[in-house]
């Protein structure tokens, strides 16, 4: 979703395809438009959007092989990187640093001046996903799978130092970044089928503990996941348990 709250992008069927393919859109105004494909593809994903909703990134196919895609104010172009095939999952908010994965390795990109690098994994990494970036581009949030277990991880971008490792709640067992605040403080995601926020940025915390403990009444509801988080570090979003139903949630930090 867009800064601003205007557009949403992502998936949805490709007119005429039976289900079997897909193209990205965008949703504004109780309008959904269709974003279109690369001229030699057949598919596309919407994956982020910057903060007024003229630049989204996302992913395609072009002529069978995977493409990073980026549409500015309606125009589609690949995104040509020499990291291919590129997985474009984070903006910020003016559309100048997009991260994400290529190849196995967390890439960044910024646009102008034109720069284009790889963030070094977790010592013993397999791979790792750039899944968002801080506002002022300078802070990159995701995981990488150490023995096929995600862990949580942080990165400087356009540092040469390597990813910061974020824990998880009990020292062990998996845990994924998944939103940054404005300045790569405070970060959102889950650990161990449990929604987390770190705080400070170093530390994983129960996100139902810290709103417990803020004086929130769950009624029943268990956080699962926290996807997204505002540039002030205040509001969080995600989704959880209550009972036998799957709900959408929003938090607001005190």
């Amino acid at each position: 979703m867009s800064g601003d709250g205007r557009v949403v992008v992502g998936e949805a069927d490709a007119p005429d395809s039976g289900g079997i393919a897909l193209v990205g859109f965008s949703w504004a105004g109780g309008s959904m438009t269709g974003l279109g494909v690369l001229e030699f593809g057949t598919t596309s994903s919407a994956s982020a959007v910057n903060e007024d909703g003229t630049i989204i990134v996302g992913t395609g196919d072009d002529d069978v092989e995977p493409a990073g895609i980026i549409w500015e104010n309606g125009a589609i172009e690949k995104l040509a990187s020499g990291f291919e095939p590129e997985h474009p999952a984070g903006i910020t908010p003016d559309g100048n640093v997009i991260v994400g994965q290529s190849a196995q390795t967390a890439y960044f990109r910024v646009r102008d001046p034109e720069l284009v690098g790889t963030m070094k994994p977790l010592d013993g990494a397999t791979s790792c996903r750039a899944t968002a970036v801080s506002a002022n581009g300078t802070v990159a949030v995701g995981w990488c799978s150490m023995n096929g277990t995600p862990r949580a991880a942080r990165w400087a971008v356009e540092d040469d130092a390597p990813a910061e490792d974020l824990g998880t709640l009990t020292g062990s067992g998996e845990s994924r970044a998944l939103a940054t605040d404005e300045t790569g403080t405070r970060i959102v995601g889950d650990a161990n089928g449990e929604a987390v926020v770190w705080l400070d940025g170093t530390t994983p915390e129960s996100l139902a503990a810290v709103l417990t403990a803020a004086g929130a009444d769950l009624a029943g509801l268990e956080p699962a996941v926290a996807t997204g988080i505002s540039a002030d570090g205040r509001t969080i979003v995600g989704y959880g348990q209550r009972g036998d139903r799957v709900e959408a949630f929003i938090a607001r930090l005190p």
